[in-house]
């Protein structure tokens, strides 16, 4: 199964793609030739524009055993809304408005070992799953450097490698001073460890000074202070 980070896009292929279609955003799907989905392209998305945010829920038990795992159609999937982030897990939703939820309170479908979907009582799909984020390949620049997995450091730098990530990817535009700062120095604390190696690195070089261009020009008082 091909799984990658590519710089926010999140894409899954788990089987021989025959034709690849759009939503009406940015997100892609990739069929095979008896027409089930097998591959997505999910697009991250800002927080303040969306929604997204950190979030965390409780799981309901899920049964990976390959013979349980089901198909799924185009007409299955529309355009994802928002995304979740929570330990090495992000939840894409698929509804119209946000309101509170109940993962325990849907039907669930499991894909693949990293899939699981949730749907409504009118069978329409309100939430997906991708988990064991650690697993994946991430390109953090681009997709032409070299892949790393997070699994292969300790549980502790993972996690806060994993955090960066997930700020980079809410923390774009119209979010509050504290964020922006919190990110700042959860970026530069991650630069004096020295196993994170030079892709992330510049990953983390190129956020922080996103970031302080932000604070310059919409904090231009609280920038100086920095």
């Amino acid at each position: 199964m091909k799984k990658n980070i590519i710089n926010g896009i999140v894409e899954l292929i788990w089987d021989t793609p025959f034709y690849s279609g759009k939503y009406e955003g940015d997100d892609t799907f990739s069929v095979d030739e008896k027409g089930n989905i097998c591959g997505l392209v999910l697009t991250t998305a800002g927080k303040e524009e969306v929604g997204s945010d950190f979030l965390k829920v409780n799981i309901p038990p899920i049964n990976f055993d390959s013979n349980n795992f089901e198909k799924l159609k185009i007409n299955d999937f529309s355009e994802s809304k928002r995304q979740y982030y929570f330990d090495d897990k992000i939840l894409f939703d698929y509804r119209d408005t946000k309101n509170y939820f109940d993962l325990s309170k849907f039907k669930i479908k499991v894909i693949t070992n990293n899939i699981v979907t949730f749907f409504n009582v009118n069978n329409k799909i309100e939430f997906l799953l991708v988990i064991d984020i650690y697993s994946f390949d991430f390109y953090p620049n681009s997709s032409e450097d070299s892949p790393l997995k997070l699994d292969g450091f300790n549980l502790f730098l993972k996690k806060q490698i994993w955090d960066f990530f997930v700020r980079s990817y809410l923390y774009q535009y119209d979010c509050s001073l504290g964020e922006y700062v919190d990110s700042i120095n959860s970026g530069e604390n991650l630069l004096k460890n020295k196993d994170i190696p030079l892709s992330i690195i510049r990953f983390i070089n190129s956020q922080v000074e996103f970031w302080k261009e932000i604070i310059e020009d919409e904090y231009p008082n609280s920038y100086e202070k920095l």
